[in-house]
């Protein structure tokens, strides 16, 4: 399982991922592995682990290349730059290298074949489908 996500100063992703956590003895019993990926540096990365308890991989991929492969990364307009700066969110800093390119938050169950059984990308930001929902589609599945 392959979750996208745009950054420890996100609290829809935070809770997102806090839920994962919660789940992760579930997902782990079906055979899965879960993985997150973030544009975040590393240095922001441990504060989401700190701040969702994530036992999980949680991933900084220099250059996007996670993010790309899956079409999820899209560039941050400069009036939004603007608007979060206002509220001490500055994507430069907080990415790095990366800058103010963010992912769509997305899920993604992947057989060990590497073929995609479920995708879900958001696009509206708020609009998460947590794990209650995903267990359904996730023991539906095979994962060995």
């Amino acid at each position: 399982m392959v979750v996208f996500y745009r950054g420890q100063w996100c609290p829809y992703c935070n809770k997102q991922l806090n839920a994962l956590q919660d789940s992760l003895g579930f997902i782990k019993g079906k055979g899965a592995t879960l993985i997150a990926v973030s544009p975040e540096k590393p240095a922001n990365i441990s504060k989401t682990v700190a701040k969702t308890k994530a036992t999980y991989s949680v991933l900084f991929v220099d250059g996007l290349k996670i993010m790309k492969s899956y079409d999820v990364a899209f560039k941050v307009d400069s009036t939004t730059i603007e608007k979060y700066k206002k509220f001490g969110i500055d994507f430069y800093d907080a990415n790095g290298s990366n800058g103010a390119t963010l992912p769509v938050p997305a899920v993604y169950i992947i057989n060990k074949d590497g073929i995609i059984l479920f995708s879900n990308i958001l696009t509206r930001i708020i609009a998460r489908e947590f794990p209650f929902r995903r267990y359904y589609r996730i023991c539906r599945f095979r994962f060995f």
